[in-house]
């Protein structure tokens, strides 16, 4: 990480999703596990288009071979 980058701490969220904090330069910023992993290794995609899909529906299984990439409209249905 950079110079005054640094992670806070891990989460997990009542609903089962992990989340990590990070402090760059003071400003505090929560991101989602899954979707850092997706975007790492699958491509980024458009967060308004495009969920990072559980293909188990294990919110808390975030390695590369259980998410995917799906519509909105298709992982909301």
């Amino acid at each position: 990480m950079r110079r005054g980058s640094r992670m806070l701490s891990p989460d997990r969220r009542a609903d089962g999703y992990h989340m990590v904090t990070f402090s760059i330069n003071g400003t505090i910023s929560k991101h989602y596990v899954h979707r850092i992993v997706a975007d790492a290794f699958l491509g980024r995609r458009s967060k308004e288009e495009w969920d990072v899909d559980h293909r188990n529906n294990l919110r808390g299984q975030n390695h590369i071979g259980n998410l995917r990439y799906l519509t909105v409209s298709k992982n909301r249905s």
